[in-house]
C-alpha cells in the first residue's frame, strides 16, 4: 500500500516574521505549527497522545532544522516570502520510495526535485554547489521515509481498533465492520474453512471518522437457505490482516423487546492482547477492542 508524508513550510517577512508549518500523512493533517504561541499543535486525537513522548519533540526539531538549513544561504534582508513543499511516498509492499521537494523564494521556484534529482535555478546555483544539493536529497529522502513509518507506527499503536460482526435479521447480509484504526491500510477477508472466500462478498471503502481514524466494512450476501447450509458445512471467519479473527458460529437476532446473551471468548496470540465488551446501546451483536495481532473468537448463544 502506498503511503505519503507531506510537509509545507511558509516563512513571511514584512514588518514581522511569520512562520507556519503543516504536516499531512496520507492527505490527513496531523499537526501544524502555531507561530502565535510558538508550539506544534496535534490535529488528530491519536497524535495528541504523543505529546509527552520523545517522538513529538524529535519531530519538531526535525522540521525546524529543515527550513533553517535550506534558508541559510539566502539573504533575508527586506521583505520576502519563502515556501517549501517537502515529502515522500512509500510503497510498503515493493519498498519503493519517491521524494518530492520544491522551494520557492518571493514567488519564484528556486529548487525543485524531478526523478529524485535536485534542479537548481540560477539564483540557487549562485549560492549552492551541486554536491551540497545532492547531499540534502540523500539525507532528507532517508529521513522522510523514516518519519513516515514512525507516524504510521505511532498512529497504529495509539488507537483502539473495534471490530463488529452484525446481522439485522435472517434475510439480511452479514457485515464485518472495523473502526477506529490508523492508518488506512486494513484488509478485511472472509475465509471459509481457512481459505479466502470472495463469492457474494461486497468489499467496502475506507471512511474517515471524526477523530482522524478510519472505518471499513465487508458484507457477505447469502440467502437464508444458503446461510443454513453454510452453518452446517463450513466455519466462516472475518479476518483482519495482522489483527483479529471473528468466527461466526450462530446468528442471534436483535431488536426491540429481544435480548440476546453474548458469550465472548478472547484468545490472545503471540504477545498481543484484546479486550472484548458487549455493546452499551445494543445496536451490535458484539464488539471487540483489539490491539495489534490479538485473536478473538466469538461464540453467540440465543
Amino acid at each position: 500500500m502506498l503511503q505519503k508524508l507531506f510537509e509545507l513550510f511558509k516563512l513571511k517577512m514584512t514588518r514581522m516574521l511569520f512562520f507556519t508549518a503543516v504536516t499531512e500523512v496520507d492527505d490527513q493533517e496531523v499537526c501544524y505549527y502555531d507561530c502565535n504561541i510558538q508550539k506544534l499543535i496535534p490535529k488528530q486525537e491519536w497524535m495528541k497522545k504523543t505529546e509527552s513522548e520523545d517522538f513529538y519533540t524529535d519531530y519538531w526539531e526535525h522540521i525546524t532544522k529543515l527550513y533553517r538549513e535550506i534558508l541559510n544561504p539566502f539573504s533575508l534582508s527586506g521583505a520576502y516570502i519563502y515556501q517549501r513543499r517537502y515529502g515522500c511516498t512509500w510503497d510498503s509492499e515493493s519498498k519503493h520510495s519517491n521524494k518530492f521537494d520544491a522551494f520557492g523564494y518571493n514567488g519564484e521556484d528556486i529548487i525543485t526535485v524531478e526523478e529524485n534529482k535536485y534542479i537548481l535555478s540560477k539564483q540557487a546555483r549562485d549560492k549552492w554547489k551541486e554536491d551540497i544539493a545532492e547531499g540534502f536529497l540523500e539525507r532528507d529522502g532517508k529521513d522522510c521515509v523514516s518519519w513516515l513509518n514512525d507516524f504510521l507506527a505511532f498512529g497504529k499503536s495509539h488507537v483502539e481498533r473495534i471490530v463488529f460482526l452484525l446481522r439485522k435479521d435472517p434475510s439480511s447480509p452479514v457485515v464485518c465492520q472495523a473502526t477506529g484504526f490508523y492508518p488506512a491500510n486494513l484488509t478485511i477477508t472472509w475465509t471459509r474453512n481457512g481459505r479466502a472466500y470472495n463469492n457474494t462478498v461486497d468489499p467496502g471503502e475506507f471512511q474517515l471518522n471524526e477523530d482522524g481514524t478510519f472505518q471499513m466494512s465487508s458484507t457477505l450476501r447469502v440467502t437464508p437457505e444458503e446461510w443454513k447450509w453454510y452453518q452446517k458445512h463450513f466455519l466462516l471467519n472475518c479476518v483482519l490482516a495482522d489483527s483479529a479473527t471473528l468466527n461466526w458460529r450462530e446468528w442471534v437476532p436483535y431488536g426491540c423487546g429481544l435480548l440476546a446473551v453474548i458469550v465472548v471468548l478472547c484468545a490472545l496470540a503471540y504477545c498481543c492482547y484484546g479486550k472484548c465488551r458487549k455493546s452499551s446501546k445494543g445496536k451490535f451483536l458484539s464488539q471487540c477492542t483489539v490491539h495489534s495481532c490479538g485473536v478473538c473468537v466469538f461464540v453467540f448463544v440465543s
